[in-house]
């Protein structure tokens, strides 16, 4: 996430052939819009990475479109309530497989989330951050 722009917004991130686009529903985000803000955590000096509005939803996908696994990420939430936040991976069959986190809030800490097994080999992963930053996602070819 250290490519992404504090104080900017972009529909779409790219780093090592991965891309974190946002998306209202099923339509991406556009460049009219306020997608995807970046913001700088105080104590780890991280880049993370948070929505515009809690109306879009992130994805994370190859450009190349092949499978690939998600091993972790991390999600802060400087919100004062707890979040659920499901991740649901689209698998090469089209059928998906799902992973609920909660996140605790008002914490200042970055919370990290490890990936089932079931998130091995998707083309795609998909969520709604809601309020949360995302940042550290660790994924695999």
């Amino acid at each position: 996430m250290s490519g992404l722009d504090v104080g900017t917004s972009t529909p779409a991130y790219g780093e090592d052939g991965y891309i974190l686009s946002a998306r209202i529903g099923l339509r991406p985000c556009d460049d009219g819009q306020k997608c995807i803000f970046a913001a700088r955590d105080q104590q780890s000096k991280r880049t993370l990475a948070f929505p515009g509005s809690e109306s879009l939803n992130f994805n994370v996908a190859l450009q190349s479109q092949q499978t690939f696994r998600v091993r972790s990420l991390k999600i802060r939430n400087p919100d004062r309530t707890t979040q659920s936040i499901m991740f649901v991976g689209k698998l090469p069959s089209g059928s998906t497989t799902a992973y609920a986190v909660t996140v605790r809030g008002n914490m200042p800490d970055l919370q990290t989330f490890i990936f089932p097994d079931s998130f091995g080999d998707v083309v795609s992963v998909s969520w709604s951050p809601k309020g949360t930053q995302v940042t550290d996602i660790r994924l695999t070819h």
